[in-house]
């Protein structure tokens, strides 16, 4: 909730291109610094993790998560807009179903003993005392007995990655991030036919913002852009 409302506020002032790729590099640090966690086996490093996974909730919940919804609709073009967004929801459920077959966080001990962690927290009472903590494994081992044969990441029994995991979902946030960097536009000020001239006439993504557009001359070449830029700079 929290950072929906303030995405609200930012989406309107730096832009859907900067809020996207901002929230990705946060999202990559973050996942980063979790599998460097990882590497230390104490009880310090489950709470730190858990910690980290809360900041990257926020940072998911202001930039991306929320963004994405907006860049879906903005940037098709008018006559392929409800075409490109079903296909898009089609990929991101297919990509869904991928996540939910290899990242098991409702199976292993860690997933389960950050879920008390979190609990305990929203409560403001820390789990601290040895009772608790044994329950939080019980539940674990509960979970490991039913889970499903499929789910490997996370899971003792399986790949048992733990918060190594991070380094395997970082390693995809820098792939989603070179490709906004040089592929995603800012759509921010610009009405449908001005992205539409923007895109037949290939204008590099990182142009989009600067770019300047009159939507009743149609007789637009590349090379005008490249002055403009050039003018501009």
């Amino acid at each position: 909730m929290i950072g929906v409302v303030i995405s609200w506020f930012c989406m309107s002032r730096f832009g859907r291109r900067t809020m996207y790729f901002c929230g990705l590099s946060a999202q990559f640090t973050v996942l980063l610094t979790i599998g460097f966690i990882s590497l230390a086996h104490n009880n310090a490093a489950s709470y730190a993790t858990g910690s980290f996974l809360l900041l990257f909730t926020l940072c998911y919940d202001i930039a991306v998560g929320t963004v994405a919804y907006s860049i879906v609709t903005e940037i098709p073009s008018s006559r392929l807009r409800t075409k490109t967004t079903v296909l898009a929801r089609a990929f991101y459920n297919c990509q869904g179903l991928i996540n939910g077959v290899i990242t098991p966080y409702v199976s292993g001990q860690m997933a389960v003993i950050l879920g008390c962690w979190r609990q305990s927290l929203s409560g403001l009472i820390w789990i601290s005392d040895q009772v608790a903590m044994q329950n939080c494994l019980s539940a674990a081992t509960c979970v490991e007995q039913r889970a499903n044969p499929y789910v490997q990441m996370l899971n003792p029994g399986k790949w048992n990655w733990s918060g190594k995991a991070g380094f395997f979902w970082a390693g995809t946030s820098f792939l989603c991030l070179t490709w906004v960097y040089f592929r995603l536009p800012e759509p921010k000020g610009r009405t449908y036919g001005e992205l539409d001239i923007l895109f037949e006439q290939k204008v590099s993504a990182r142009r989009f913002a600067k770019a300047k557009v009159d939507p009743f001359n149609i007789s637009y070449s590349m090379s005008e852009f490249v002055d403009v830029e050039e003018k501009r700079e």
